[in-house]
């Protein structure tokens, strides 16, 4: 491609990226707007324990939520506007002194992180055309609606969402300067470093939600069979890198069990996907549940060591988890109501 296509080509890309930037942050309100959703306040709670302890987290929410909200800290701070959807109770977003930071950086989060990702997808495709469709359909999803109203929501999916896409982001840049293009880009510093900085927002990104925690795992057994390949096992960083991520994991899943996160969604995963079925009731039994009938048993049980025999049942029962993937596929296609501030009064 000749200099004066290419430039025209850069140009382009560059005016997308203007205009989509422009279209998030000024249709969309405020950018300190925002609403409380039910467990906004264990988020403000759990803040309060030092940054750099266990308790940060073995708490009710996880270190980087914590991180967070402690800008919400230090304040005489009224209670968050709670909004309530499911319920018919649709509250209108608002400034909040104590919160309009969080919001902010929520929303700043996500241009960055839904820029960058379309940016490195452009960059690394060959054709002009593709590198603009990319352009236009990335930043089209990230800066939708569906997308940016959880930046206004007091809860961890605005996290969550623009962590995901840092790290698909550094992820694709890393793997293509490796793979593709720059010979010996292994290792260099730069690539060591774009290793690092992934790996970095990639734990970040775990510890928003305890269900990404389990990324750790499968990211190591996929990155397994890839040290069979030199120019892989070239990469300096990459060996302090999983073992980082190996610590990380086992650091998560310690933490996970010392709190009480996991037993409302174990009281659910009993309630509907084994207390009903006999045969589920009695595998359970067998790996040291107490009777269902046993009341104050069970609920000991429950809120100890359920979470250990519920996942050795996991293990020796695989096909209850192709089942209920099958059985519940049909939320994949199903619609959400999930808007926590009156869309009838935001255009978009």
């Amino acid at each position: 491609m000749d200099l004066t296509k290419r430039t025209l080509l850069n140009l382009t890309i560059a005016a997308i990226l203007a205009m989509g930037i422009w279209f998030r942050v000024s249709q969309y309100g405020d950018l300190r707007l925002s609403v409380g959703m039910p467990d906004t306040g264990t988020f403000i709670e759990s803040a309060n324990a030092p940054i750099f302890s266990l308790e940060n987290f073995s708490s009710r929410r996880l270190f980087t939520t914590n991180l967070l909200y402690r800008l919400s800290l230090g304040k005489e701070c009224p209670a968050p506007i709670i909004s309530i959807p499911f319920e018919g109770n649709e509250i209108d977003r608002s400034i909040l002194e104590c919160f309009s930071s969080i919001a902010v950086i929520q929303n700043l989060l996500s241009v960055i992180g839904w820029s960058l990702l379309a940016l490195t997808t452009a960059r690394w495709l060959r054709s002009p055309i593709y590198k603009i469709l990319s352009m236009i359909t990335i930043l089209s999803f990230g800066f939708s609606p569906q997308i940016a109203e959880w930046d206004s929501i007091l809860s961890s999916e605005a996290l969550s969402i623009s962590l995901l896409a840092f790290v698909l982001a550094l992820l694709l840049e890393s793997v293509f300067r490796i793979t593709h293009y720059e010979e010996g880009a292994s290792s260099n510093r730069a690539t060591n470093f774009l290793f690092f900085f992934w790996m970095l927002i990639f734990l970040l990104w775990c510890f928003t939600r305890d269900v990404q925690i389990y990324a750790i795992a499968v990211t190591l057994l996929l990155a397994a069979p890839l040290l069979y390949f030199r120019e892989i096992r070239r990469i300096k960083i990459l060996a302090p890198t999983l073992i980082i991520l190996g610590v990380a994991f086992l650091l998560g899943v310690k933490t996970a069990q010392a709190s009480d996160r996991w037993q409302l969604s174990m009281t659910h995963v009993m309630n509907y996907h084994i207390l009903p079925y006999p045969s589920r009731v009695n595998a359970m039994i067998n790996k040291g549940m107490p009777s269902p009938e046993s009341v104050e048993e069970y609920n000991i049980w429950l809120n100890a060591n359920a979470n250990k025999d519920y996942g050795t049942f996991l293990v020796t029962h695989p096909g209850f988890i192709i089942k209920t993937i099958f059985d519940l596929a049909g939320y994949l296609n199903s619609d959400f109501l999930q808007p926590y501030f009156n869309l009838e009064k935001n255009q978009f």
